[in-house]
């Protein structure tokens, strides 16, 4: 039989809050905790995300999965404002810069990008940094590119492009 839903945050929200977002969740909740070689651990997961959504939960007061989803929707959105921005800057034509982030939100998995996962600040800090990269803004462009390294692993390799 199917068991109650215990709150209105685990009923909108706890089908997306699944895999990885659960232990984004433990850290910002809990902080790192290694329990040992033969338990399941949250130490492989990069910092950034877990670090600002738990700024955001102790602010707020929220449930960790609200707030996830809170935070990556709102980072979604300055990557949007970065995106325009940047594409504007390459193009000078809004028509395209205004597919661009159509294309970026229709994309099939794009749910990701507003549910409790890094990807979201992630791109905000890949495009950041060939924001400030294209403007000549090194110094800031290498502060951008070093949080996405503590987003994703894949940031570190942003220094090839750079």
């Amino acid at each position: 039989m199917p068991q109650p839903v215990p709150s209105w945050s685990e009923a909108a929200l706890g089908p997306w809050h699944r895999w990885d977002a659960l232990w984004y969740s433990s850290i910002a909740e809990n902080g790192y905790q290694y329990a040992g070689e033969r338990e399941a651990t949250n130490v492989g997961f990069f910092p950034l995300y877990p670090l600002v959504n738990g700024v955001i939960l102790r602010v707020t007061g929220l449930p960790v999965e609200v707030s996830g989803a809170i935070v990556s929707t709102l980072i979604t959105f300055f990557a949007c404002l970065v995106l325009y921005r940047l594409t504007i800057g390459e193009t000078d034509d809004p028509s395209v810069a205004r597919r661009a982030i159509l294309y970026l939100i229709a994309f099939p998995a794009s749910y990701y990008l507003a549910i409790g996962y890094s990807e979201a600040l992630y791109l905000l800090c890949v495009l950041g940094a060939f924001y400030f990269a294209r403007r000549g803004q090194w110094w800031w462009s290498g502060a951008v590119a070093f949080l996405a390294g503590l987003a994703r692993l894949h940031g570190a390799l942003l220094i090839v492009p750079l």
